[in-house]
């Protein structure tokens, strides 16, 4: 799997599970203070993410609860929408002070093993992870057949849906893109920290434009749909993404889309 697909979750997850076996992956040359740094750490930006993550989970939630009623109470989505983006710019940010923390306490030598360590166990969790959450399953022109729609309107719904998975596509490949970048500013023990906090602001942007393109996409099926056909269009949504796994359970939720 490409780096620039790795998910932030688990970008944070192995820089903590890291700092936890410090003392047996880092040079020898480390301070016993050190170690009790590093650990002390990666406990609090475990407790910050954790805690952020059920903010997250919690907003997902309710912008899905919104979602899955016919008629779309738009002010709540938004307001929802927005709870969603807080919390992401939150763990951006956490990424970053963690990042900034890690430096206050090694050497650039230190930090260069503990890099090496990181990069590996990268590589052995993104071996076991796929693009699908690349995929839009909205764009899967089949979920419209036996709806009894017109030609003309499940014409109309193809195009917007695919039109709109296009958009999508597009932020997510800019998105991916950043997250590259960001591994690579972090990669380097003398970090921009400035550069880190622009970088964090575009990809901010990216997830929010993301967000707001969900519900584009959820007015887009009610100015189309019957609630009769709504109602069996998302059935089948959410049948076909829980078959294909977390990832796409993850936008079920009401994820960054």
């Amino acid at each position: 799997m490409k780096p620039s697909a790795i998910t932030l979750k688990i970008w944070i997850t192995v820089l903590v599970l890291s700092l936890m076996t410090a003392s047996a992956a880092i040079c020898a040359t480390i301070s016993e203070d050190q170690k009790n740094e590093l650990k002390e750490l990666a406990v609090q930006t475990r407790e910050k993410t954790q805690s952020e993550r059920q903010h997250l989970t919690r907003a997902r939630q309710e912008l899905l609860d919104i979602y899955s009623k016919y008629d779309l109470n738009e002010s709540k989505a938004k307001s929802a929408i927005g709870k969603v983006q807080q919390s992401q710019l939150k763990l951006l940010n956490i990424h970053l002070e963690h990042q900034t923390g890690i430096r206050k306490i090694l050497s650039s030598s230190q930090f260069t093993g503990f890099r090496e360590r990181i990069g590996n166990k990268m590589r052995d969790r993104g071996n076991g992870q796929t693009d699908r959450m690349d995929t839009d399953i909205y764009a899967d022109k089949s979920l419209l057949d036996g709806l009894n729609l017109s030609a003309e309107k499940k014409q109309k719904a193809q195009s917007k849906l695919g039109e709109l998975a296009k958009r999508r596509a597009n932020m997510i490949g800019s998105m991916h893109s950043n997250f590259k970048r960001m591994m690579d500013l972090y990669a380097d023990y003398e970090l921009d920290a400035s550069a880190a906090k622009r970088l964090i602001a575009k990809t901010h942007k990216l997830q929010s434009e993301l967000m707001e393109l969900s519900l584009k996409r959820q007015q887009a099926i009610r100015s189309i749909l019957t609630e009769t056909q709504f109602n069996t269009f998302m059935s089948r949504v959410n049948s076909k993404m829980k078959s294909q796994g977390p990832g796409h359970r993850g936008r079920l939720r009401g994820n960054s889309d």
